[in-house]
């Protein structure tokens, strides 16, 4: 009870569940998307898959590189940075049209941009829950998140049916959006502490 119950508690796990719903907004639908948007100008389901995998390769990069950086540039710095990187990353996608490199440094920039979200917003639960609510509170970080993954996936499955593609890029900057001012709150009130 108690880890839901602490300050901050409820906020912390919506960080979670808005992070998760953002990244399986591209983690469980880009490939598709790809396919349904540019099949018209030949793009088949394994380029999709081949230009999908560049984000897997964009969050490596950014996860071996926030290991360096993340004591010198602070983890909210580089959180704000990894959103505004897939914000630019999403921009680069809609104006892409279908150009390959534009679709490749877009595809790289949402998984180098999502990378260090996960890493650092693990990182801030021991500021919120201390030491001894720390297991119980991860229980309920996977759950809060696999809860985001699965509306993701239904949310954009059915929006892509009813309103066509470019309810995908809506979807998408909603849940940018909402990620980071879910984080902007909890580290206001983290840091008022």
């Amino acid at each position: 009870k108690k880890i839901l119950t602490t300050k901050n508690a409820i906020l912390y796990y919506m960080c979670f569940f808005w992070n998760e719903f953002t990244i399986c907004v591209v983690c469980l639908w880009f490939p598709t998307f790809l396919v349904m948007s540019y099949e018209k100008i030949g793009l088949t389901t394994a380029k999709a898959s081949e230009i999908f995998s560049l984000y897997f390769v964009g969050m490596v990069v950014s996860r071996i590189f926030i290991g360096f950086i993340e004591g010198k540039g602070g983890k909210e710095k580089i959180l704000y940075a990894g959103y505004l990187l897939t914000f630019i990353g999403l921009i680069l996608f809609v104006l892409s049209k279908g150009n390959n490199i534009c679709l490749r440094m877009a595809v790289f920039l949402f998984g180098f941009g999502m990378g260090p979200t996960c890493p650092i917003l693990t990182n801030i639960a021991k500021d919120i829950f201390g030491d001894d609510q720390l297991r119980g509170a991860m229980g309920l970080i996977v759950f809060f998140s696999r809860v985001g993954s699965m509306l993701s996936g239904a949310l954009i499955g059915y929006a892509l049916l009813l309103f066509g593609n470019g309810s995908y890029y809506i979807i998408f900057l909603f849940g940018i959006i909402i990620s980071v001012l879910t984080f902007n709150k909890l580290v206001s009130l983290v840091n008022r502490k």
